[in-house]
């Protein structure tokens, strides 16, 4: 399929699915969609439909690099950007 956008909803979709074919815990998977939803708050604001990896490069600069967070928060928001980056390639 090679896609390089996807609506973000679908994106959300599809993270869930893959998680919990991977058998990961419940409460993980919550954190991923967490994670996700504030991505999509910020598509919401910048008026972005489609989740690419060129938003997640914005997405990471304006609402994470830019703040105050501690590593391993970093190192998730990291994680979960390339989990969704990874279904763009499915």
């Amino acid at each position: 399929m090679n896609n390089t956008q996807i609506p973000i909803d679908e994106l959300y979709d599809q993270l869930t699915l893959i998680l919990q074919e991977e058998k990961y815990a419940k409460s993980t998977i919550q954190l991923y969609q967490e994670h996700v939803k504030r991505i999509k708050k910020f598509m919401l604001a910048n008026n972005i439909t489609d989740y690419s990896s060129s938003v997640a490069d914005q997405y990471y600069k304006k609402e994470v690099e830019s703040r105050d967070y501690n590593y391993t928060t970093k190192r998730f928001f990291r994680t979960v950007i390339r989990r969704c980056c990874g279904i763009l390639k499915l």
